[in-house]
């Protein structure tokens, strides 16, 4: 059920970089009309890196791993949140489905992708047990082997109670060129990482031995 662009699956063959990008920002992570313009600048700046994006979702039944912009202006507001558990749903029914990070991840495990870039992490909503609500985010994270760059946790959840869910999974969360997690909006002001580096090399070599 799955669907590889020709040139994200040519990469992936090649051994070149490959990196994943979720399709929920673009359909609920801003205004509409803003989120197609942010997708395809999130596509240009892994391209500038020298690196394939490999934007993913759910579309005409088929999970779809590299999206180009025609089928990026289908994300909007009415497309379903697709979280890990709702991709099969979403190719049964026929669904727009803008995946979420957790969603993006199950994929990339599927299809052999290793790393992802995203905004804001899901995590431990505030109250919990009250509701009893923890983002599948981070389940996915923990068993999927992928190195996620991103802004943090999203900085509305309990960034604290995260953190501790996260080293409970076993999961590194690293800093790059800082010793606390970015709270999303802001570059500080979560609990301390696990490890911190400073360079793009030392993420690598980190990486590679996680």
């Amino acid at each position: 059920m799955i669907d590889v662009s020709p040139e994200v699956a040519e990469a992936l063959d090649a051994g070149a970089p490959v990196v994943a990008l979720e399709t929920t920002l673009v359909a609920h992570g801003f205004p509409p009309g803003e989120g197609v313009e942010v997708g395809l600048a999130s596509e240009q700046a892994v391209r500038d890196g020298g690196s394939v994006p490999a934007t993913v979702g759910v579309l005409d039944g088929r999970v779809r791993v590299g999206l180009g912009e025609t089928e990026l202006e289908r994300f909007d507001a009415d497309a379903r949140k697709a979280g890990p558990r709702d991709l099969a749903a979403c190719v049964t029914t026929g669904a727009v489905g803008a995946t979420t990070v957790g969603g993006t991840l199950a994929v990339c495990r599927a299809v052999g992708i290793r790393y992802m870039g995203t905004g804001g992490l899901g995590g431990v909503h505030r109250g919990f047990p009250h509701p009893p609500d923890v983002s599948a985010d981070l389940g996915e994270i923990a068993r999927t082997q992928v190195v996620v760059v991103s802004s943090g946790v999203k900085s509305l959840l309990d960034v604290a109670a995260t953190a501790e869910l996260l080293e409970t999974l076993g999961v590194p969360v690293v800093g790059f060129g800082t010793d606390e997690l970015p709270l999303f909006y802001a570059a500080r002001g979560g609990p301390p990482v696990s490890a911190r580096v400073d360079s793009p090399a030392e993420a690598a070599a980190l990486a590679r031995r996680s």
